[in-house]
């Protein structure tokens, strides 16, 4: 690299100043000034993309245990529940999944308590029903009033035992 200049005073020049400097030691500079630049850059769009990485791992993994639990839920698992965590969003998507597996439970105990009553509802007439036929059975030749009455009695418990089998349609 060059540089001139004239010197002299108001009368005219006097002179020329020249300097010269080699060119490449400030290649070199502007060279390594530009490695450093994209080395950094570069250092900062890979710590950029880890946090990234990092932020999102954060935010989706929520939803992934959500996922987890649906999908056991979905097979069977009436025990599952989130904990709510992560964003806003997936919090309150959390604790409405926890509510609906609280009254998915609570459903099926109402229902496995229905079944169970009914069962004991029908035990009884249906016993007393089998009983009268087997007596009406066993003494209706030798006494025919005696099966007769045993017939009427079952035939009153079969009468309730449609009334409950209504009951049990109807209900809510």
């Amino acid at each position: 690299m060059v540089a001139a200049a004239t010197i002299g005073d108001p009368r005219g020049p006097r002179g020329v100043l020249v300097a010269a400097r080699p060119k490449g030691p400030m290649n070199a500079e502007i060279r390594n000034t530009w490695l450093a630049l994209g080395g950094m850059g570069l250092l900062v769009l890979g710590a950029s993309v880890g946090a990234s990485l990092l932020l999102a791992r954060h935010i989706s993994r929520p939803v992934r245990d959500l996922t987890a639990s649906a999908v056991a839920l979905a097979q069977g698992g009436l025990d599952q529940s989130v904990t709510p965590q992560g964003p806003v969003e997936t919090r309150q998507l959390a604790e409405a999944f926890n509510t609906m597996a609280q009254r998915l439970r609570s459903w099926l105990e109402r229902q496995l308590a229905l079944v169970a009553e009914a069962a004991h509802e029908l035990r009884s007439p249906l016993a007393s029903v089998r009983l009268r036929l087997e007596m009406a059975q066993a003494h209706g030749e030798r006494d025919p009033e005696t099966a007769r009455r045993y017939l009427a009695q079952a035939l009153e418990e079969v009468e309730r035992l449609h009334r409950l089998a209504h009951q049990l349609l109807s209900f809510p």
